[in-house]
Parts: C-alpha cells; structure tokens; sequence
C-alpha cells in the first residue's frame, strides 16, 4: 500500500483521487463491482434465474425479510424434504400435520400455517397462486404480482414470521 502511495506521478498530474470506472459518478461501490463481475463471468449467467427480482428488492421490508424471500424462491430454505436431499438423516413429515414438508407446504398449505392466511386476508390469492404452479419462486412472485402495495409487506412479514416461529 505505501507503495503504491508512493508512486510518482507524472508532472502534468496536479492531484490525484480514485475512480471507479464502474460508476458514472466515478466512485467505487461494492453494487458496482459486483455487477461487472456478474457481467463478465460467463459461468454466473447459467446460474440466474429470470424473473421480477425486483418485485422483491423493492419491498418496503427490513432487509432481512427481503433476503429471506430470496432464498425461498431460490429454493435454499432446509424444509425437511430439502435437508433429506442433501443427506441429512431427518423425517420428511411436517411436525404438524404428518403431511411431506416441502417449502409450498410448510408456508402455505400446512394446516398450522394456513390458518395465518386466511385470518390475515390474503388466502384467496395464495391459493390462486398455488393452483397455478407448484414452483415456489413463482408461487411467490405471482402473489406479489397480484397483491398490492399495502399488501405486500403484510404478506411478505407474515410469511417469514410464520418461517421463523415454525423454527422456535
């Protein structure tokens, strides 16, 4: 590092300061980065999934409920069924119902879950969604498509709570 600080500049060169040609505005930021480097990785390119992220990044949520609806539509949440696939030794039932625990199941359809939904409004439109697909990312992204602005974080909020008390 000193010796880059060190380094001469040549004489036409009055002062100096870092730039970032990854921004307009010339400074460096780690979004800006990170977006070139998607950009020029080509082995990143087959591991994005198309869709509305931004029905997401937009939300008027606390980051961590945003980051939570990305892994469930990334499919990284350890539901039971999850945690089977990748080895780990554990039951598939849901502890609630004895039904097989997937994500749909355990934040949708799960008779302990669902009850939420329904008191909060919003089950018609979760099983209109899920009538559709049986894809979670776009279960979610078709909610999110259907409900509106107010809706959306209740949804959303209810959604991880119900992920998050499932887990206490």
């Amino acid at each position: 590092m000193h010796q880059i600080c060190r380094t001469p500049l040549l004489p036409s060169v009055q002062s100096d300061k870092a730039v970032s040609k990854f921004e307009k505005n010339g400074i460096y930021s780690v979004r800006s980065a990170y977006r070139n480097i998607i950009d020029r990785n080509l082995t990143v390119h087959q591991h994005r999934i198309n869709g509305n992220w931004n029905q997401i990044w937009h939300l008027k949520v606390p980051p961590r409920i945003k980051n939570f609806l990305w892994r469930v539509t990334r499919g990284c949440l350890p539901s039971r069924l999850r945690l089977q696939s990748r080895g780990v030794t554990c039951p598939v039932q849901c502890p609630f119902c004895n039904e097989q625990e997937d994500n749909i199941h355990a934040l949708f359809m799960c008779n302990n879950t669902n009850q939420y939904w329904q008191r909060s409004g919003l089950w018609n439109v979760i099983v209109a969604a899920t009538v559709i697909t049986n894809d979670i990312f776009a279960i979610v992204l078709e909610i999110l498509h259907r409900l509106d602005n107010n809706q959306r974080p209740i949804f959303s909020s209810l959604m991880w709570s119900i992920w998050k008390n499932r887990n206490n």
